[in-house]
Formats: C-alpha cells, sequence, structure tokens
C-alpha cells in the first residue's frame, strides 16, 4: 500500500481541528493501519493531551532545531497502537526558532515515511500552508463548522491550496447538527464552499468529556453518532 501523509488544517481555531485529527488516527490505528500523528500546531499544540499524554522531554521543536533526530522524538502509544511525535507546550528556550523552520517539516517526515501506512499531520490554523506543496502526495482535510462564516472561510483556504496545486481535499463538518435550523445542511454547504468530498462529523456531548479523560471519542464511545463517522472517514481515506 502507498504510503499516506494527511495534513489536517482550518482557517481559523475553534473548530475542532485537533479532535478531528487525534480521532482520524486512531481510527486508521484500529483498521489495522501503521499510523503516526504529528503535532505540527507550535503555537498551540494538543495532540498528545488527547491521548492523556502531557510528559515528555523530546518534542518536534527539537527535531526542526536540530537537535535531535526524527526518529528519537517517536513516542509509542502501547494503548492506541499508533506513534506520536508531540510539541511542547511549555516552550523552552530556543522553541521559538522552530516556527520559522516548519517548512522542513517534509523533509523530516521522509525520513520515516516508509515505516507508517498513513502520518496524519495536525496543523496550526492558519492560510500559510506552502510547506504541504512540498509533498506532493498529500491530502489535505479542511475541518469546519457548520456556520456560514466557517464555511466562507473554509472556501478562502480550499482556493489557497488549489493555488498551491493541492487538489486532493476533503471539506470536515464538524460538530454538525441536523436538527438545528441555525446550521447549513450538506448540499448547502457543498454549494457554499465548493468542496465535492463533504464529511459530517455529527454533534457529541461526549466530545469534551474524551478531551477530559485523554480517551478519543473512538476509542471510548464506539456507538457514538461521531465515533461512526470518524471510522468511516478512515475506511474513505483507505480507498
Amino acid at each position: 500500500m502507498e504510503q499516506k501523509v494527511i495534513f489536517v488544517t482550518s482557517y481559523k481555531g475553534g473548530v475542532g481541528k485537533t479532535t478531528v485529527s487525534v480521532n482520524l488516527a486512531l481510527a486508521l490505528s484500529m483498521l489495522g493501519k501503521r499510523v503516526l500523528i504529528v503535532d505540527a500546531n507550535l503555537a498551540t499544540p494538543h495532540v498528545a493531551i488527547h491521548y492523556g499524554f502531557d510528559e515528555f522531554s523530546n518534542a518536534l521543536q527539537d527535531v526542526l532545531n536540530n537537535m535531535i533526530k526524527i526518529e528519537d522524538a517517536i513516542y509509542k502509544n502501547e494503548r492506541y497502537g499508533l506513534d506520536l511525535i508531540p510539541s511542547r507546550v511549555f516552550k523552552r528556550i530556543g522553541d521559538s526558532n522552530a516556527e520559522y523552520k516548519i517548512l522542513n517539516l517534509p523533509y523530516h517526515i521522509s525520513k520515516l515515511i516508509r515505516n507508517y501506512d498513513f502520518v496524519i499531520v495536525d496543523t496550526r490554523p492558519s492560510q500559510d500552508l506552502d510547506f504541504t506543496k512540498l509533498i506532493p502526495y498529500a491530502k489535505v482535510v479542511v475541518v469546519t463548522t457548520p456556520d456560514i462564516v466557517s464555511i466562507i472561510e473554509a472556501k478562502k483556504l480550499r482556493e489557497d491550496l488549489r493555488k498551491l496545486g493541492i487538489n486532493d481535499i476533503y471539506l470536515a463538518v464538524n460538530i454538525y447538527d441536523r436538527k438545528s435550523k441555525d446550521n447549513m445542511n450538506l448540499q448547502e454547504i457543498k454549494q457554499k464552499s465548493g468542496f465535492k468530498r463533504v464529511i459530517e462529523i455529527p454533534e457529541s456531548k461526549k466530545m469534551q468529556e474524551a478531551l477530559k479523560t485523554g480517551i478519543p471519542i473512538v476509542a471510548g464511545n464506539s456507538r457514538d453518532a461521531a465515533s461512526s463517522a470518524f471510522i468511516n472517514f478512515a475506511k474513505e481515506l483507505m480507498k
């Protein structure tokens, strides 16, 4: 199977981008794939926290600053059967320099991609996505919420990605409530955003509980609608 790199991003924060990243990575692992998730959101890195893991010495910042090899920043999560490269929440001296070296991330990833079926990269909310074009075979998942403002911002991001030559793009609509009259329906979202591949992640009251316990919803709530949506999304990406 060809290795796949998936960048998960958003135009703005607060839409559940990291939630999508960690659950998608775990869903792929549960389906028998070798998965590495990389926390490339150096400004507000929270991937490790979602897995109940917040104590580590090596981090992506150290890799980007050429202090360690990327292999030395990998932590094997035996509980969930996937590997993780975290970033530090509490910065050390020199960590800020790493933010200027994020363009080197594809180079580091290329050293170990053969060891995995999927590499999930949780990026910072931004339109600064130049480093994605350095991995031409990557897919991009744009995360949004179903309100008109977020959908318009997602459309902007789609246009930016297309200008970079990236066309393998999904739109993940997080916290989607079909019964809410305030939300756009999926057909309206497709028309307004311009995305052809739109994935619905239903609203779930258990999502916040999952973050608090450090047990992603895919692992702890197999019957939950959001959990099922992540599993189905993972199957779609495996095709």
